[in-house]
């Protein structure tokens, strides 16, 4: 597949994330000087699903980072503190063609130690970010609130509107 630009791969590859249920990240973005100047090109990315990367295996025990076996151990508040991190190969490397035009080199597709369904979307923070401000949720409670209105009536009121 060929984009126009570097922004049309980044905005298609979150979409598509979107769509399947997992997060994305950039992972890397590689530059090339022109000519000496303080001028900066793409030259590469590499979109990432956001489980990947190693678990971290390190927890704070008596003030200091401690390294353990386990990527989820019990904190002393009885807390599970758990990693997303499970080295998940899925991934977009993309680079210019010849025609200026961002074409994608390489692509995984299959998710490992997760499986990432459009219906979890919407525990990504940006998807659901994005879901909020469609609604227009944030300027309705902000104008409830500067009218005054209580707050059992917001909640109220923002139970029974559609969330699409």
């Amino acid at each position: 597949m060929t984009f126009p630009s570097w922004d049309a791969v980044d905005s298609y590859y979150h979409a598509y994330g979107k769509q399947r249920g997992f997060g994305v990240v950039r992972a890397a973005v590689s530059y090339k000087q022109k000519g000496g100047t303080s001028t900066r090109e793409k030259r590469a990315g590499i979109w990432r699903c956001d489980c990947w990367g190693k678990p971290d295996k390190r927890r704070v025990s008596k003030g200091k980072r401690v390294v353990v076996q386990s990527p989820i151990q019990k904190s002393p508040t009885n807390k599970t503190n758990s990693s997303k991190k499970c080295e998940c190969p899925a991934m977009v490397y993309a680079k210019p063609n010849k025609c200026n035009e961002w074409e994608l080199c390489t692509v995984v597709l299959e998710h490992k130690n997760h499986t990432p369904t459009p219906s979890k979307s919407r525990h990504i923070p940006k998807y659901r970010n994005e879901e909020l401000n469609k609604c227009n949720v944030a300027r309705n409670l902000f104008n409830a609130n500067a009218a005054g209105v209580s707050i059992a009536k917001i909640h109220r009121t923002l139970d029974g509107e559609e969330w699409t």
